[in-house]
């Protein structure tokens, strides 16, 4: 090891004259100071409110509103159709009164008579005569694509 200075540290503290305590002096112990209490100013709470949570709730109250308003017209529909139900019913009590009423109000004997009288014959004395017709099929046209189709045929024939 070349020229390496030897290094010491050397102990400054020399005890000198000075005599130490033989007693220990009282340890004062200092009373834990606690935090002081806050005094609240008299601010606005400031609150966080999530925005979906009041989306949620604002579509919840619409649907809500929409389901009392669709109770509310079933029942009136229900209401309707009993009172339909019951004023079909009276109409077919009155159509077979009224049935009843026609049928006895006329006589076909009666009918026949009149119907001779005022020239009209039986359907059995009659002469048939049937003839037939034929309806000519249209012709159809053709549409666009049909003629931009012979169009191009015709370019290329």
């Amino acid at each position: 090891m070349a020229n390496k200075p030897d290094i010491r540290y050397i102990n400054y503290y020399v005890s000198g004259t000075a005599a130490p305590n033989l007693v220990p002096k009282p340890v004062r112990r200092k009373k834990p100071q606690l935090p002081k209490p806050r005094v609240r100013e008299n601010r606005e709470l400031l609150l966080q409110v999530d925005p979906f949570a009041i989306a949620g709730i604002a579509v919840a109250a619409v649907l809500l509103v929409l389901m009392c308003v669709g109770v509310t017209r079933l029942y009136t529909q229900k209401a309707e159709v009993s009172a339909n139900v019951q004023y079909l019913e009276k109409l077919q009590a009155e159509q077979v009164q009224l049935q009843g009423t026609y049928t006895a109000g006329y006589d076909l004997e009666e009918v026949e008579k009149i119907a001779l009288a005022l020239g009209m014959v039986p359907k059995d004395t009659l002469i048939h005569d049937e003839v037939s017709v034929t309806i000519p099929t249209p012709v159809q046209e053709s549409t666009r694509w049909e003629n931009f189709w012979n169009f191009v045929t015709g370019l290329f024939a």
